[in-house]
């Protein structure tokens, strides 16, 4: 019952969005440039609350799930298995000749430990009836980041098999979201204790569902003799189109669930810009978001 009433709604969705798509191109044909901007306006609409109606907290486990509805027919992708294979080959061989792929493999194995990539199967791919669709990734320098200075960045916008439309084309991305930077910056300057703070691994914390994980499937093998191994991204990633977004849908559920445990926490998870915080606060005050006590006398948290 819950799969068929998924599927009517994906179904809409795509009706929709393909109903915005000609409404658009006919305004700007027109060169009624404001009335196609009032039409993205509600499209974007559309999209936030496809997004918020997907984002679901379990308080029982203290997760969050994210079911990505597709606003386009996910039967324009096809298996790029081949493409996938083809790419990683180079960027393994790059990384090898910039004596960078021990780094980068210890990037994909914590990921695989955290559960972000998931191992599949033979069989388990198999059995899969679904659309199937694979994602590349390859290494970002962060020189400047002492803990993390390679990254591995997964890419959904990978035009599938070169046919002109990739993952990210099927997914929502809603409104900007975000709190304008320069108002966070102005409001940084109006506070006389400041707390500043950055949520690990953002992104990954929010997991995903099976549908999601086959259409970002990638491989990896960890030296040029190993076999290729194909795994799933298991969480929302950054590279996703919808990510943005969710994230700060996300941030802002639970939010709503911790106001009767602590107003400090959730104004400061709310006065955010996008997966880093700045807001009015104490050291006891921090402690208590993080579920410590700051002891004023040696200065630290215990």
């Amino acid at each position: 019952m819950k799969e068929a009433t998924e599927k009517a709604a994906e179904e809409a969705a795509i009706r929709k969005d393909a109903l915005y798509d000609r409404m658009i191109a006919d305004w700007k044909k027109a060169a009624l440039v404001k009335a196609a901007a009032k039409i993205a306006a509600e499209r974007e609409a559309d999209e936030l609350a496809l997004i918020e109606d997907n984002i679901t907290v379990d308080e029982a486990t203290n997760t969050v799930w994210f079911h990505y509805l597709l606003i386009k027919d996910p039967a324009l992708l096809t298996d790029n298995w081949a493409q996938a294979i083809a790419i990683e080959t180079s960027v393994l061989k790059k990384l090898k000749k910039n004596g960078q792929l021990a780094a980068y493999n210890d990037v994909v194995k914590d990921y695989i430990q955290r559960g972000v990539f998931k191992e599949l199967s033979q069989e388990e791919m198999d059995n899969w009836s679904k659309p199937v669709n694979y994602v590349s990734h390859h290494g970002v320098l962060k020189p400047r980041l002492a803990t993390t200075a390679l990254r591995a960045v997964c890419n959904s916008s990978l035009d599938n098999n070169n046919r002109g439309v990739s993952y990210n084309d099927l997914l929502p991305k809603g409104p900007n979201t975000l709190v304008p930077l320069l108002q966070a910056l102005i409001t940084w300057r109006t506070y006389k204790e400041v707390v500043i703070w950055d949520y690990a691994k953002a992104y990954n914390t929010v997991r995903t569902f099976a549908e999601e994980m086959h259409m970002r499937r990638l491989v990896w093998r960890f030296s040029p003799a190993d076999p290729w191994t194909t795994y799933g991204v298991n969480r929302m990633h950054f590279g996703d189109r919808v990510a943005t977004t969710a994230l700060e849908v996300a941030k802002r559920k639970v939010a709503d669930i911790g106001e009767a445990i602590d107003l400090v926490a959730v104004t400061m998870i709310k006065e955010r810009y996008s997966d880093n915080g700045i807001a009015d606060g104490t050291k006891q005050d921090v402690a208590r978001m993080m579920g410590e006590h700051y002891d004023a006398g040696k200065d630290q948290f215990v």
